[in-house]
């Protein structure tokens, strides 16, 4: 099974770029969390795949918010 590791800072800059899309439009923000939610699931089938390794980890980035 793969294992999706987060760091700790990555949630409190997922609710900034939360705030500041809604900021742009209200809703956008939404979109935004739904969106990396749906590439983090992507990760459990794809995950290793990723050319970029960076910090000894596969890097991928997310589609609709890069």
């Amino acid at each position: 099974m793969t294992r999706i590791e987060y760091d700790p800072r990555a949630i409190a800059d997922i609710n900034e770029a939360r705030e500041f899309y809604d900021g742009i439009n209200e809703g956008i923000g939404d979109y935004f969390l739904s969106s990396l939610v749906a590439d983090i699931a992507r990760l459990r089938v794809t995950a290793g795949v990723h050319r970029v390794i960076l910090h000894d980890f596969h890097r991928a980035v997310c589609r609709d918010f890069p």
